[in-house]
């Protein structure tokens, strides 16, 4: 009958509400991840560039106190690789926070 359309046309919204809600906050949900990322990318690569400007002083300090001959050069070619790492580190957190 007539009324049993109408009856069934309004479930049919209320049910079409209800799953807008829920896709709305799903999208809200995703929102949040993504913000979330964002925020932990940017604090790892503030901590990359930290561990950089140490590497980078340390590496120079060990130059110097080679030059000086008061460090070998085992321990000057160890802060030269230990800088490479610290460089490869600050890039790949550069490109995860802007990827």
């Amino acid at each position: 009958s007539y009324g049993n359309k109408v009856s069934a046309l309004q479930d049919q919204i209320e049910a079409l509400k209800r799953n807008n809600v829920l896709k709305l906050q799903q999208a809200q949900n995703k929102l949040k991840i993504a913000e979330l990322k964002v925020q932990s990318d940017s604090i790892g690569f503030v901590q990359a560039k930290v561990d950089y400007d140490i590497g980078k002083y340390q590496l120079d300090r060990a130059e110097q106190l080679f030059k000086e001959g008061l460090n070998s050069l085992t321990v000057l070619e160890s802060r030269r690789l230990k800088f490479q790492d610290v460089q490869a580190k600050l890039i790949s957190s550069e490109n995860k926070l802007l990827s």
